[in-house]
């Protein structure tokens, strides 16, 4: 209904005078659903739904042997997750950078509690690189440096990129795989003004 509401607006205010757009937006990019597994009947080809789960059989057939199959989050099915507990058990950072790189536009996000554990731990290993001091730094320039500068200078390329064709998953990837290449460079003694550098980019990022 918003995007009905924000046409309708910009119509109306176009019509007054104060602009000479027609549409509020150029192209629209239409969200992927958030699926989770529900128990599913093969034989009869339906899900169980809420009503369903404490016997879990199918009503149709009364078949038990049932199996775990994705399908969008509903109601009605039971498989809805509590947005509460979920921020109260990784934090509201972790659910949304699980949403981040999960998700796509095309083929929609598939929920799970991994995948919120691994956002809570990628999350709080970034934390640690912010505010924990370099225990080992070094005077001399070596390959080791000037491959952590050529990291840097890629990754900003394909977010950039990546950014810009609004693939939000294949960013954050690359994000995650440079940050895990900073906590290691951090460990092996690193030339401070590169590693500062690396910081200040992967905040701005």
């Amino acid at each position: 209904m918003h995007l009905i509401y924000s046409r309708f607006i910009t119509k109306v205010t176009r019509d007054l005078g104060l602009h000479k757009f027609d549409e509020p937006f150029q192209k629209l990019l239409t969200q992927g659903m958030i699926n989770k597994f529900q128990p599913h009947c093969p034989d009869c080809n339906v899900f169980l739904m809420k009503v369903d789960l404490k016997e879990m059989k199918c009503k149709i057939c009364g078949n038990t042997n049932l199996i775990q199959k994705s399908v969008k989050m509903s109601k009605s099915y039971g498989n809805t997750v509590d947005p509460g507990e979920i921020i109260d058990k990784y934090g509201a950072d972790a659910a949304r950078f699980f949403i981040l790189f999960g998700a796509s536009p095309s083929s929609g996000l598939e929920w799970s509690d991994e995948g919120l554990g691994f956002a809570n731990k990628f999350l709080n290993k970034a934390f640690h690189l912010f505010t924990e001091r370099i225990k080992f730094s070094r005077n001399e320039i070596s390959i080791r440096d000037t491959l952590m500068n050529y990291k840097l200078n890629k990754l900003i390329k394909a977010v950039s990129t990546a950014l810009e064709k609004i693939e939000i998953r294949d960013a954050v990837n690359n994000i995650i795989l440079f940050t895990t290449e900073l906590v290691k460079y951090k460990s092996e003694g690193v030339i401070e003004e590169i590693y500062n550098e690396c910081l200040e980019k992967l905040a701005l990022i």
